[in-house]
């Protein structure tokens, strides 16, 4: 009698194949600290020249620190769906209009922090600190982003269901994890933005 074991095999060498894949995503799932990552909408001050308000409103991901301890952000590490957040940041109008070689006539300031660090360590390292239970919002440019950031599949995504998933990765304390928001809310914001814009 012939026992065929090709098909146990397979299934062997399948497990095989997608254990390193669950480790990872265990792992990232565990070291990583608390956030909750969600998709909101952010009306930020600007400032005109002569003192005028604008309250432009972004598209959003929201990152609230759940730790009972200030968390240490590495800026130059984060991105979202695989963009940096220095290209997102640079995509927004209302931040290229804070730059100090921008005409006065169309020339913004802002006291948001993220938009400040960015533009006055540009081509230096950024760091924030975000304390216990705070928030930081991170504002999206829908109108001067490619699409595909929002549809993109990423490769060796340490997320479960990444298919549904928008990811967000944050370099923490000296480390890199990923988070992750939910693709159709985000999706679903987006529109809603671009129609009432």
């Amino acid at each position: 009698m012939v026992i065929d074991i090709s098909l146990p095999m397979k299934l062997v060498f399948s497990i095989l194949k997608f254990t390193p894949y669950v480790v990872s995503t265990l792992y990232n799932y565990w070291k990583r600290p608390k956030l909750k990552l969600s998709v909101s909408t952010t009306n930020i001050e600007f400032f005109t020249a002569n003192g005028q308000k604008q309250l432009p409103s972004f598209l959003s991901i929201t990152i609230e620190n759940l730790e009972p301890v200030e968390l240490h952000f590495d800026l130059n590490k984060a991105n979202l769906n695989g963009e940096s957040l220095g290209y997102i940041i640079q995509q927004n109008i209302f931040f290229a209009r804070t730059n100090e070689a921008t005409k006065n006539e169309v020339k913004l300031s802002t006291e948001n922090s993220l938009l400040n660090l960015f533009r006055e360590n540009w081509a230096t390292s950024k760091f924030m600190k975000i304390p216990a239970h705070e928030t930081l919002s991170i504002p999206l440019y829908p109108k001067g982003m490619s699409d595909t950031i929002y549809f993109r599949s990423m490769e060796n995504p340490k997320i479960f269901f990444p298919k549904n998933k928008f990811i967000v990765s944050l370099g923490i304390n000296s480390n890199l994890y990923q988070y992750s928001v939910s693709r159709f809310e985000l999706v679903k914001r987006l529109v809603n933005t671009l129609v009432h814009s």
